[in-house]
């Protein structure tokens, strides 16, 4: 998919996962451990079962390319900043590779490497059961504000070999022809990949610590910056989403009041995605993040680019099963300080 730019938004923070209606944790297992270490044969298993095994990160060919973002554009240097993320317009059917795939509770991300930079796609998948077990894996993206099938995964297999997790499946795409996606359908095949271990505290944390609590898909409902002691809210204008014109520099065209979702995994990964109001996505962000201390009341986020890096450092306010807030620094620039409320999805 092609990073469709939006005017103001979260320049870094947050990946995948989902919440029930119950406010149960998708990513805890029976509310009491993550699902860290699932193995076994998807087609072998029920549901339930095939969604701990799928669960986590899963780096392609067992190496995580760096983010390719082209100079000719500003890149992310903090959380809730103006951005213009895009790369050059690209021939479908190039030269490509798949980075890695993720699986949470019901959604999925994959990350694609282009000789213009890196691209994404994401969206909800659905498991396809027969007789009870599960037969393949079907990602979905929105289109103009309906659900396409762009990938079926079959054949999954995950095995641990040396307290490490390996899986081998095969996936076949169908990218629809209004889906601006570099690669087409070239990329199916047969492939094997590696889990991204998970953050330090994961294997151990317990249903009511803040771990636990974090690793979920927050929206965005209230963003305060403070500058110079002037307290203004931007709530609006981060969730200003846009079309750019690729060919007239970038200029921003149909903008309209969007949403942003945010994301935390139980790898130390976050997502941000940007959606039109008619659930097509409108942009992405990712990196990575961890906790500072053992009481796990701050947050550093960050990511590395191959010209540039990052860092923000969140503090704990209020973390529960409903909101998440607190205030996000950043040690170059002390006097400019966000204020953000969150509310689980």
């Amino acid at each position: 998919m092609k990073k469709n730019s939006s005017l103001i938004f979260i320049a870094s923070l947050l990946l995948l996962s989902c919440s029930s209606d119950d406010n149960t944790d998708p990513l805890v297992e029976d509310q009491a451990t993550f699902a860290l270490y699932a193995t076994g044969t998807v087609a072998e298993q029920t549901a339930v079962e095939a969604k701990k095994t799928i669960n986590g990160k899963w780096n392609i060919g067992g190496s995580t390319a760096n983010k390719n973002v082209s100079t000719e554009l500003k890149s992310r240097k903090s959380f809730f900043r103006e951005t213009k993320i895009k790369l050059k317009k690209t021939t479908k059917g190039q030269n490509c590779s798949l980075n890695y795939i993720e699986f949470t509770e019901n959604r999925y991300a994959i990350s694609i490497n282009t000789p213009s930079g890196s691209e994404a796609a994401f969206g909800q998948y659905t498991l396809v059961e027969t007789n009870g077990t599960v037969s393949a894996v079907e990602l979905y993206v929105s289109v103009l504000g309906n659900n396409h099938l762009i990938a079926t995964l079959t054949n999954i297999i995950v095995t641990e070999t040396a307290n490490d997790l390996n899986a081998t499946f095969d996936v076949i795409f169908n990218i629809p022809a209004d889906y601006e996606w570099a690669c087409g359908s070239s990329l199916s095949g047969e492939y094997s990949a590696e889990k991204e271990e998970p953050l330090a505290g994961a294997e151990d944390a317990s249903p009511d610590s803040n771990f636990a609590k974090i690793v979920a898909t927050w929206d965005i409902t209230r963003v305060i910056e403070i500058e110079n002691g002037i307290r203004t809210d931007i709530t609006e204008e981060i969730n200003i989403v846009c079309d750019f014109d690729y060919y007239d520099n970038y200029e921003d065209e149909n903008c309209e009041q969007g949403s942003i979702e945010i994301t935390f995994s139980a790898y130390g990964t976050y997502l941000v995605v940007f959606y039109f109001q008619n659930g097509d996505i409108a942009d992405w962000n990712e990196g990575n993040w961890n906790f500072t201390n053992t009481s796990q009341t701050e947050i550093r986020v960050f990511d590395e680019y191959e010209y540039d890096s990052w860092e923000d450092f969140i503090s704990i306010t209020t973390l529960n099963d409903t909101e998440f807030s607190g205030t996000i620094t950043n040690l170059e620039d002390e006097d400019y300080i966000q204020e953000f409320t969150f509310n689980k999805s």
